[in-house]
């Protein structure tokens, strides 16, 4: 499907006429021609095409890529559908199964994505069977790739993010806190994406246990400060959950361990399925 015939899909269902659709942005003829014949518009007449048919940008994304499945997204889908399946028993065969693929279209195309996230399994698949060694040359180059991507991107993406977040616990506090220095306030800016809202609460709850496995007090003071800037505007139950859980740890660290607070902690992030989270407090802050 072309971009042309999923404007015109949209703007049927909302039963408006080409005229109707044009109308102030452009001529009838060149909507129709864009349909018709997949004429190029700029991008900003597809955003007050977008904005007239009331859907947003990422709305229209995720419906152009589900009616266009490139490879790169099949990919990206493949990669998520494995990465929270990396510590199970069929890991191994699951993760040579996804990097046969992603090395075969790297080796294709040379984009840095499929070795990135070749890069991540890898790193993820060892970090969580308990076979990371960060001394294997194997292991060095994946991370220094990854490494190496990220430091020369001024802005990141939802992708950047994505592989900070995966590969978080096998980078030194040093490259974390520059990424946090570097790069957070370009995260935080998207904040109001649906799918960067996504993202967020993994992102503080990786940072929020890599901060108290590796006990570093200037992460996890970072950490702390941005989540509770980001909750001013956006209240969402799992950040608001992680904030009370900053809460208590700074509490627990001063000497004030109250069990009753512990509890409902667990309680809720039990409920939230946060294992790794109550694993993490039974481990670190017992009472």
């Amino acid at each position: 499907m072309t971009h042309g015939e999923l404007i015109r899909q949209l703007r049927q269902a909302r039963g408006l006429t080409q005229a109707q659709l044009a109308a102030g942005i452009t001529h009838r003829t060149t909507l129709l021609s864009f349909e018709t014949h997949g004429t190029r518009i700029d991008f900003q007449t597809m955003q007050q095409y977008l904005e007239r048919l009331n859907v947003t940008l990422d709305e229209y994304t995720v419906l152009y890529n589900q009616a266009n499945p490139s490879e790169k997204e099949a990919v990206r889908r493949l990669f998520a559908g494995l990465a929270p399946k990396l510590h199970q028993p069929a890991a191994q065969d699951w993760a040579d199964a996804f990097l046969t693929r992603a090395d075969a279209d790297y080796q294709a195309t040379q984009d840095i994505f499929y070795a990135a996230l070749a890069a991540t399994v890898r790193l993820t698949y060892a970090y969580r069977t308990n076979q990371f060694d960060a001394s294997d040359p194997a292991t060095q180059r994946a991370r220094e790739l990854i490494q190496h991507y990220l430091s020369g991107i001024a802005d990141w993406g939802r992708f950047e993010l994505s592989l900070f977040i995966n590969n978080l616990f096998v980078f030194d506090a040093d490259f974390v806190m520059a990424c946090l220095n570097s790069t957070f306030h370009s995260v935080i800016s998207y904040a109001t994406s649906r799918f960067f809202r996504h993202d967020l609460p993994p992102l503080f709850g990786n940072l929020l246990i890599y901060s108290v496995k590796a006990n570093n007090a200037a992460i996890f003071a970072f950490t702390q400060q941005a989540l509770a800037k980001q909750l001013r505007h956006d209240r969402v139950a799992e950040l608001v959950v992680l904030s009370h859980l900053f809460d208590f740890i700074t509490a627990y660290r001063a000497g004030h361990r109250d069990a009753a607070t512990r509890t409902a902690l667990i309680d809720h992030l039990q409920w939230l399925g946060k294992t790794g989270m109550v694993n993490l407090i039974n481990h670190y802050f017992p009472i």
